[in-house]
């Protein structure tokens, strides 16, 4: 049976950040990526001009300005998260498992299922990473292609966010934390089809594979939130 000091649940940003602090952590992730409740979920942050407080959160800020994931007007491009996540965790030797859930849970024994089937593992401790999913609202988005450019706002029930690829902006619907995803999608929908006139003429190209739930609000953030904290545990 495999042994470690510590197990962090999802390999979030936050997640990620509390790894690269602890020497010696393993990361289980549900998902097939590195920070997927940005990723997955479209969600492409705010108060990217917010201080951080550590180093490596400081280099994965100017990684992500030197690739144009983010520019200086805060505008991000969600589809390059996690490649710089990713390359980080890289970069930091980071131990991560993709596509594994914990499905159960007795004091420091986790039971997992992964790629190669079911299997036990044993922790000294065990971080949950995830988002935090007992919020009464979460957020559904959207990634709209504009018919012109329109500035960052709400229209009727949709929050917009212009993305840093010209023409391209981020649509945000807000729900009931209870509302299953057939239910979310349904809503969503259900709003563009009676859309504002402001968006007749532009597309929904696809909306996101997960919910957006309230948390840390750019990715950097929760990277640097995750190195802080796990420097003190």
């Amino acid at each position: 049976m495999q042994s470690y000091d510590t197990i962090i649940i999802g390999a979030s940003f936050y997640g990620c950040g509390l790894a690269l602090a602890l020497t010696g952590a393993k990361i289980l992730e549900p998902a097939i990526l590195p920070g997927a409740e940005f990723s997955l979920a479209l969600q492409p942050g705010s108060g990217w001009d917010r201080p951080v407080q550590s180093p490596e959160a400081q280099a994965l800020r100017a990684e992500l300005l030197r690739r144009g994931a983010v520019n200086d007007a805060g505008q991000a491009q969600v589809a390059a998260f996690s490649p710089v996540l990713g390359e980080c965790c890289q970069k930091h030797n980071l131990d991560l498992e993709f596509s594994c859930a914990v499905i159960e849970q007795r004091d420091d024994l986790l039971r997992v299922v992964g790629v190669d089937g079911l299997r036990e593992i044993r922790a000294g401790r065990v971080i949950n990473a995830l988002p935090d999913t007992t919020a009464p609202e979460k957020m559904l988005t959207g990634i709209l292609s504009l018919s012109e450019q329109l500035p960052d706002g709400s229209y009727g029930p949709f929050r917009l966010c212009n993305s840093c690829r010209a023409g391209e902006a981020y649509l945000s619907l807000s729900m009931p934390g209870a509302a299953s995803w057939p239910e979310a999608r349904q809503r969503f929908h259900a709003a563009w089809d009676q859309r504002p006139a402001s968006l007749r003429e532009s597309h929904l190209l696809l909306l996101g594979t997960s919910f957006s739930w309230p948390g840390d609000d750019n990715p950097v953030l929760a990277f640097d939130r995750g190195i802080c904290e796990g420097r003190v545990k």
